[in-house]
């Protein structure tokens, strides 16, 4: 008896541990608004982080042009004298053997230190240096174009989120009506085509859901990333009505200066031009020698005892003078130039693009009616009524819902294309002209 109810509790447990394993773990909620997302994103963004490191490592690279080459030393002796048979015999002496050679064994030492001429290192330096403002660039062009797709997901999420939730709302009326349907039909108060063409509008209506929410997993996928938060979290965006009355910029001429100005990617063009610059200056500072100074030092080895010697070492540039790479520098030094010109006139360009735009998604968004959408909202609830109490027929019910539905969702499209739109015109600017936290 015993054993038996041992194996039934081992039994038990079993199972309850196999349901716990195969009990899907239920996903933490994350509310956020635009603003709370950006402070993650900046705070946790792994590709901002990397920047963060190539920034560090340009910065290294002024501290190490900066540095001095390194002192060489050189050492040589006979650590035996073969006439005196005598080995290390380093001590003073002016004695000499019967050869009429110094009694002592030989020693030699040098110290060498290159001098780099023409400004090298200073040229070095400073290329170095606009290098490392390169990457600050490119460091806040990362942080330009992730706030740009962060802010496009989140309008995209609080799309989907209302468009799921009105499908959600819809389906429930659809269940309802095709329950009371069936009751009906048998009753002989509907005909079986009536409910046959309501299943066919609720299966379209869980349709357009799945897709919705194939979209919406998509774009929750992607903010996951760019927030850096764990995937078994549920985001979900709060919707900030107050965007849409923010004001516009009236002119875009001086939109296209601050772009200029402001544009991290054309900064970090302008940089790369000013570096081809100093390359060129760099390449012909490397065409002047550079002097290697020594001191050389020996013992026993020269006219005297001790003799300390200044030496001077370089190079004769009568061969190459470094002709190839100041030309190769030059080419790339004009390459970039009709790059950076390029890129100027393409930031003007994008701007006016965004800008004109930005105006049409301002003039379809206000005129829309929304007062209109409230007034449907009523009407919808009261025509589910009527149809149930067979005031209306099935074809303009259906008719009404399906006008319904869509006219909802062009309400969501438009303020998510206008929310897009002022992005889109800060993002091409370089600079948040409108705010939109």
């Amino acid at each position: 008896m015993f054993l038996r109810l041992l194996g039934f509790i081992i039994a038990v447990h079993f199972l309850s541990a196999v349901h716990a394993q195969q009990t899907p773990t239920p996903p933490d909620t994350l509310t956020l608004t635009l603003a709370d997302a950006e402070k993650i994103m900046i705070s946790q963004n792994l590709i901002l982080l990397a920047r963060q490191y190539d920034i560090s490592a340009a910065r290294a690279q002024v501290v190490q042009a900066k540095l001095w080459d390194n002192p060489t030393m050189y050492f040589e002796t006979n650590p035996y004298n073969g006439q005196t048979r005598k080995f290390f015999a380093y001590y003073p002496s002016d004695q000499l053997n019967a050869n009429g050679n110094y009694a002592g064994n030989e020693t030699i030492g040098s110290i060498d230190q290159l001098i780099k001429t023409a400004g090298k290192r200073s040229n070095l330096v400073k290329l170095n240096r606009i290098n490392a403002e390169i990457a600050e660039f490119v460091f806040y062009d990362a942080l330009r174009s992730l706030k740009y797709t962060l802010r496009d997901d989140f309008s995209l999420l609080v799309q989907f989120q209302q468009s799921i939730n009105l499908l959600n709302d819809e389906i429930v009326a659809a269940e309802r009506l095709v329950n009371i349907t069936q009751e009906q039909l048998l009753k002989g108060n509907f005909a079986e085509k009536d409910l046959i063409r309501l299943q066919a509008l609720e299966f379209s209506l869980q349709m357009m859901k799945r897709d919705f929410l194939k979209q919406s997993a998509d774009t929750q996928a992607e903010m996951k990333t760019l927030l850096g938060v764990k995937p078994n979290v549920f985001l979900v965006a709060t919707r900030d009505t107050t965007i849409y009355s923010r004001p516009l910029p009236p002119l875009v001429e001086p939109l296209i200066d601050m772009a200029q100005e402001k544009r991290s990617d054309l900064k970090a063009m302008e940089g790369q031009f000013r570096a081809a610059e100093m390359n060129v200056r760099l390449q012909k500072s490397l065409a002047v020698p550079d002097a290697d100074i020594t001191v050389n030092y020996t013992r026993y080895s020269n006219y005297i005892i001790d003799y300390i010697g200044l030496g001077l070492r370089t190079e004769l540039p009568l061969l190459n003078r470094n002709q190839g790479n100041i030309r190769t520098a030059k080419e790339a030094l004009n390459s970039q130039q009709s790059s950076y010109n390029n890129m100027q006139k393409q930031v003007s360009n994008e701007v006016v693009a965004a800008f004109s735009q930005l105006q049409n998604s301002k003039n379809a968004y206000e005129s829309f009616d929304r007062p209109f959408i409230g007034k449907f909202d009523t009407y919808f609830k009261k025509l589910i009524i009527n149809f149930q109490r067979r005031v209306i027929g099935l074809i303009e019910f259906i008719d009404f819902f399906e006008t319904y539905r869509d006219t909802k969702l062009s309400s969501f499209n438009l303020e998510q294309d206008y929310f897009e739109a002022m992005e889109q015109l800060n993002f091409k600017v370089g600079t948040e002209v409108i705010n939109t936290k």
